[in-house]
């Protein structure tokens, strides 16, 4: 009806609003499944409750799945999906480790091509690649090494403001000190990672980091 009458969107909208409180589920598949096009108006729709029916649903696994797999609508789906989970973090990045739990349960790829979107994602997706690195689901030294190809400084520019955030300054003074080593943080903080790294590139582009990270050290170090 909203397809056809741009006039009822609002009216329509009202009814799956109160389809979502009463069975979000069925709602969600009606919406995923309906034989219509996939006009602007059902795209809108999908995005305003995609985010809602993954937040509150323990049923999304499998019809997140269905929607990402099934021939007819994963070209439809899976941009819709991408979307969803990255609105939810810029919304609220302390649903990060919520996002990661869905797009790793999104098989097979569903992680894998949320961590491989434009660059203007990289903040968000280098968070995410830390997470996931944690709990050994990415090889996050790997994942670097391939969006540094791909991105270049703007890569670096997104690690440096996740080191800011998540460090304090003497962590990270420590961690890239020459001959450091792993220091305190454990082989999983994806500091030791980012360490590793600069060892790698060698001391002129970890002295760099520890000066950018730290503008108000750079004397000490």
């Amino acid at each position: 009806m909203a397809n056809a009458q741009p006039q009822m969107s609002t009216p329509v909208r009202q009814i799956f609003e109160t389809g979502f409180i009463q069975a979000g589920d069925v709602s969600t598949l009606a919406l995923i499944l309906s034989p219509t096009q996939w006009t602007q108006t059902r795209q809108e729709f999908i995005r305003h409750f995609l985010p809602l029916f993954i937040l509150k649903s323990s049923n999304m696994t499998p019809v997140l799945n269905l929607a990402w797999n099934d021939h007819n609508l994963a070209k439809h789906m899976r941009p819709h999906i991408l979307w969803c989970l990255t609105y939810m973090y810029s919304s609220d990045n302390s649903q990060l480790a919520k996002i990661l739990d869905v797009a790793h349960d999104i098989k097979p790829t569903g992680l894998s091509e949320l961590l491989n979107q434009p660059a203007k994602h990289l903040h968000f997706m280098v968070d995410l690649a830390c997470l996931a690195s944690k709990r050994d689901y990415l090889n996050l030294e790997k994942w670097l090494e391939d969006k540094e190809k791909a991105h270049g400084e703007a890569l670096t520019v997104a690690v440096l403001q996740y080191i800011q955030k998540k460090y304090q300054h003497a962590q990270l003074s420590a961690a890239l000190a020459p001959g450091a080593g792993a220091g305190p943080q454990t082989p999983s903080d994806p500091l030791h990672v980012f360490s590793a790294v600069c060892d790698e590139k060698g001391e002129k582009t970890a002295q760099t980091t520890v000066s950018v990270a730290l503008p108000g050290e750079q004397q000490a170090l």
